[in-house]
């Protein structure tokens, strides 16, 4: 992978054979740059790994909707807007909830 590759590694749930939280913690200590999903794969393709590991447009659209003055009225989202820079806070959540490296995968 080199220096700046990304490795995603699909373990599939239904071996069984699981490793533990602490085998896990020190392995992605060891690799960083190494993301390790698990998952019941039947049919493993691209597009079933980008939706796995993607949030989807219409999530997406979902939480943009709760800024709206009338649709998010009563949303607690609506409280980022007092911060200093909103956009930053917006992306930074999205950070954690979108695997963008899936979207660049060269081989599966």
């Amino acid at each position: 992978v080199g220096s700046d590759g990304r490795l995603i590694g699909v373990i599939n749930k239904a071996d069984g054979e699981m490793p533990s939280a602490d085998e896990l913690h020190t392995f992605r200590l060891l690799h960083p740059r190494v993301s390790v999903v698990f998952e019941e794969i039947h049919s493993p393709s691209l597009e079933r790994y980008e939706r796995l590991l993607s949030l989807p447009l219409s999530s997406k659209l979902a939480f943009l909707m709760a800024l709206h003055p009338r649709l998010g009225a009563e949303s607690p989202v609506r409280k980022l807007l007092e911060a200093e820079q909103p956009t930053q806070i917006a992306r930074h959540i999205f950070s954690f909830l979108e695997f963008g490296d899936a979207l660049d995968v060269r081989c599966l």
